[in-house]
């Protein structure tokens, strides 16, 4: 089970927007404002929950058309395809039959109805009627982990009742597990307290506490192992990186570490249908190497017996990340002037060999055109050097004026023309070429 398509409509910046997935990796490339983290509220409408409250949405995030106000409600509709037979059972109110005649499940999250302050207020429903609301079932069958921009993963892997680290101990534990661990901690704790700087620590509180309160209101004191069960020992457990403190290990690692304990925990959890994690910018912190093998690892996710598949979502401005991305992964939103629009690569049809030429010469150089407001295209760095030069003379600055400048490295136009246009991205393009064959 995996979601298909998201629309969009009337929130923030997007009117209407259409986005569709594969069950895998999705990567969400765009410039700055374009609607990215709009997406990713729109996701966790539905998705969020378990780890982190729903979005709380309100007036100033409804849709402001051109020269108008902002009016009517946010509506965000999700619709999941290669549902198993548990998957129909879970969600039986939702299912519709798709285009192809397959069985689908069909959600969609409302906001709308502002109080007095303006927040609006959300309704979950799924099939065709906003009436039929989603029940605690169906919500807790769709399993979500957010990692948000800029966070503090050495936070997330701090010691914790509600730790990821602490729910995955907890996951993987059985019963037989749990006793056992206790009994030996029990056996450990009444071991250590014969030893003299416990026993002396003891008997020097406990005494000067009788002396303190008498023998009437003094309670009884016990310095000892504090996580002396299970519960209390998961809760207390952390990351040792190379025998270091987890405090004491770099930024880019900790992103690594926490995001590998955050995968464990989704694939082992037998109790949701649906699960997805949601990554904003996962280049945070990490160094380009990093970026491909943290790529490599998300676009193939193994699941391991006993695991469930796991949907990957990323939105990034990294052209690392967008240089090493397959195009079927790939989903660009872009300023089309009027609107945004999306834009799937996938989608598009290449000429024989054309696609696999422009895999080849997409590196982070040219990956730019996915952020680009305007692109022009030339030979090779001459030309690059050259028009730059040319521009500058006459006033102009590229940069300054959004303009990505983007050699093939040859004749190679008619491998990166195809991503551009009414039916792809909207956005103004030049060719300079000279008089060669």
């Amino acid at each position: 089970m995996y979601l298909r398509t998201l629309t969009i409509g009337s929130f923030r910046r997007l009117k209407s927007v259409v986005l569709e997935f594969v069950p895998e990796l999705n990567i969400l490339v765009g410039p700055n404002n374009v609607g990215k983290t709009a997406m990713v509220e729109a996701l966790r409408a539905l998705l969020a929950g378990a780890d982190d409250p729903y979005p709380r949405l309100n007036m100033d995030d409804l849709h402001i058309p051109a020269g108008g106000a902002a009016s009517g409600e946010i509506t965000f509709r999700y619709v999941f395809a290669d549902l198993s037979l548990e998957d129909e059972a879970d969600f039986a109110n939702a299912l519709k039959a798709g285009s192809d005649g397959a069985i689908e499940a069909h959600f969609g999250v409302t906001y709308g109805n502002p109080d007095k302050v303006g927040r609006l207020q959300a309704r979950r429903w799924c099939g065709d009627h906003e009436d039929n609301l989603m029940t605690s079932g169906m919500l807790e069958n769709l399993r979500s982990v957010y990692l948000p921009p800029l966070r503090d993963a050495t936070l997330g892997l701090r010691p914790s009742r509600g730790s990821q680290l602490s729910r995955l101990v907890h996951l993987l534990a059985d019963e037989t597990g749990k006793i056992s661990i206790s009994e030996k901690l029990k056996k450990f704790d009444a071991e250590i307290k014969k030893y003299s700087p416990i026993a002396s620590t003891n008997t020097a509180i406990a005494n000067r506490h009788q002396a303190m309160l008498g023998p009437k209101l003094a309670q009884a004191l016990d310095v000892g192992l504090s996580p002396n069960d299970f519960q209390r020992l998961a809760a207390r457990l952390s990351i040792l990186v190379q025998s270091m403190d987890i405090e004491s290990n770099g930024l880019g690692y900790n992103n690594l570490i926490y995001m590998a304990v955050v995968l464990s925990e989704l694939a082992k959890n037998e109790n949701a249908s649906y699960r997805s994690l949601i990554v904003e910018e996962p280049e945070a912190h990490l160094h380009p190497q990093l970026q491909a093998v943290l790529h490599r690892y998300l676009a193939k996710i193994d699941a391991n017996a006993g695991e469930k598949p796991i949907q990957v979502f990323v939105t990034s401005h990294s052209p690392n990340f967008a240089s090493i991305a397959d195009l079927n992964s790939i989903a660009c939103l872009v300023d089309a002037g009027t609107a945004i629009e999306s834009f799937h690569p996938r989608k598009i049809t290449f000429g024989k060999g054309r696609r696999e030429k422009l895999e080849r010469y997409l590196d982070v150089t040219r990956a730019e055109l996915f952020f680009a407001r305007r692109a022009i295209f030339v030979e090779g760095t001459a030309e690059l050097l050259m028009v730059d030069l040319i521009a500058k003379k006459i006033g102009f600055d590229l940069r300054e004026h959004g303009v990505s400048l983007i050699s093939v490295e040859g004749l190679n136009f008619d491998c990166f023309l195809p991503l551009f246009g009414a039916a792809a991205i909207k956005i103004p393009v030049a060719v300079i070429t000279d008089a060669d064959p």
